[in-house]
């Protein structure tokens, strides 16, 4: 069940009108903000058809499967997956996005900076900075 304001099955309401949804002047996608609304399911390879996406935040949710390595060909400088049941490696590709989580600064590129690998955590899900919260390992054996 969707938490919040639904309008996503009204189909006369524009795209970019929904809620979660913003566009630039021209009616590309350039943000998805969908956090803690209670979806499920998975998220769609499609997702990489939208070039323009720069940031993609689905955290607290209830979503699995896999990160889509189809995001490799958006725009995106900021991904936030955390809080979900996603399982699986991030997409190699998806690793060398620069500018994506912070990723390529002083040319360092690292899959932590788009999710923490299994095993371990932090409070953003994701390596957080150049200097910033590390992924930390979960001593309960809990991923």
């Amino acid at each position: 069940a969707w938490s919040g304001v639904s309008d996503w099955d009204d189909e006369f309401k524009p795209i970019c009108q929904m809620t979660g949804v913003t566009c630039d002047a021209h009616g590309n996608i350039v943000e998805i903000a969908l956090k803690n609304r209670r979806l499920e399911g998975y998220i769609p390879d499609e997702i990489g058809f939208l070039s323009f996406l720069e940031s993609l935040d689905v955290s607290d949710n209830d979503l699995m499967g896999y990160v889509p390595s189809d995001l490799q060909w958006t725009s995106m400088t900021h991904l936030d997956i955390s809080g979900n049941k996603i399982r699986g490696i991030v997409p190699p590709l998806l690793c060398m996005m620069e500018e994506l989580n912070g990723n390529g600064e002083d040319n360092v590129f690292y899959c932590d900076r788009i999710a923490c690998p299994l095993g371990t955590y932090n409070t953003f899900g994701y390596h957080h900075g150049v200097k910033g919260d590390s992924c930390q390992p979960c001593y309960d054996e809990t991923p």
